[in-house]
């Protein structure tokens, strides 16, 4: 039978499975741990049977599913709580979980500090990688230059930098999250992995390929009714349209900034899980979901912060803040899907089986040290 108790923080109305006796859940509306009873003598909690054990595939819905879908575990969740559809953790699992803003940047920059050397070679080879992109993509800019007035041409060139440009960003999002990921989760050795991207670099090339073309359709629907106003030879309609034009470029920058919160962890999931773009992105919208405005407040005082320490530093500082912003990234990743890391915390665990277990990657206890072989991802 599952055990109703209430959370010793906001007094929320809990409900876990009967395997949960003597363990920690966490309550899903405010964080707050609260211990479940222990078994009664004589009584066996095994035998119960699970309350939260998954749907069959026809009432599932049309979500993707995360993991092995026999799980004996699953999170603290509220009677009238809607049914998320990774509410349950276990093998190859992950769980929405919470993220506080102290805690995020706590941990970021205690894994950042272990790992400092590191970092900065990571650094030192991305900007070896970047010159060398540059002089790749250096005869389209010479070549646009040299077009002169033919419009066709310029604009051809133009479109293939920008093509050229998306090519090299995937890559370097994939080194960065393969970075930041193997230092969140206590690889000492993370360099040996960065490189590992044949498996998704096509599909990150995807998501940022469809996250530009949303953007750009923003952009047009924005600009429209501003730019159809501009249109009318007078000019107090025309200055109305300027002003209409500015108000909709900042819609259109806000909205933006809420797609990319969205999909936030979509391109983590791709590196880390293997999951296919569509799926990455419903997953991250999950995943996001009560996490967008911490991640953005935390986004603006780290580019505010780095860009601001970069500056002081005459650009050196971008040695640090490249590889603070990975491991911050991924430490963003990390406790939105309830996953452990370097140290031994393990931000949305609330059962043994909320940490994250796979063939791949070792299992962490509270307080025991990550292990890593040549064998583990």
């Amino acid at each position: 039978m599952p055990i109703e108790l209430r959370c010793s923080r906001c007094d929320k109305l809990l409900r876990v499975p009967d395997e949960s006796r003597g363990k920690t859940a966490r309550c899903p509306q405010c964080g707050g741990l609260t211990s479940v009873p222990a078994a009664k003598e004589g009584t066996s909690a095994a035998s119960a049977p699970n309350p939260f054990a998954d749907a069959s595939p026809a009432s599932a819905g049309a979500v993707p599913r995360l993991g092995d879908p026999t799980n004996p575990y699953a999170k603290a969740v509220s009677p009238d709580q809607p049914a998320y559809q990774w509410k349950t953790v276990g093998p190859g699992d992950l769980v929405h979980s919470r993220i506080d803003l102290g805690e995020l940047f706590s941990h970021s920059w205690k894994i950042f500090t272990g790992q400092v050397g590191m970092g900065v070679l990571f650094t030192l080879i991305c900007f070896g990688i970047g010159m060398a992109t540059q002089i790749v993509g250096f005869p389209l800019s010479m070549a646009q230059q040299a077009a002169g007035n033919d419009l066709g041409m310029r604009v051809g060139l133009f479109m293939a930098q920008q093509v050229w440009g998306l090519v090299v960003n995937a890559g370097f999002v994939c080194l960065l999250i393969n970075f930041g990921v193997q230092v969140a989760r206590g690889n000492p050795s993370p360099l040996g992995k960065v490189f590992d991207i044949g498996h998704c670099y096509l599909k990150v090339l995807g998501l940022l390929v469809l996250i530009q073309l949303i953007n750009f359709a923003i952009g047009i629907v924005c600009a429209i009714p501003g730019g159809a106003l501009f249109l009318v030879p007078d000019n107090t309609i025309q200055m109305v349209a300027l002003a209409l034009f500015v108000v909709a470029m900042i819609v259109a920058v806000i909205a933006m900034m809420v797609i990319y919160m969205i999909f936030f962890l979509s391109s983590y999931l791709i590196v880390d899980r293997r999951m296919g773009v569509i799926e990455s992105m419903i997953a991250s919208k999950q995943f996001m979901r009560g996490n967008k405005l911490v991640v953005f407040a935390g986004f603006l005082l780290v580019s505010i912060g780095g860009s601001l320490f970069s500056l002081v530093t005459c650009c050196v500082g971008y040695l640090f803040f490249v590889p603070y912003i990975a491991v911050w990234g991924s430490v963003v990743y990390l406790m939105a899907t309830g996953q452990p890391m370097a140290g031994g915390s393990t931000p949305g665990d609330t059962l043994p089986g909320a940490a994250w277990r796979s063939t791949e990657y070792p299992i962490v206890a509270p307080g025991e040290p990550m292990k890593w072989s040549a064998g583990d991802r």
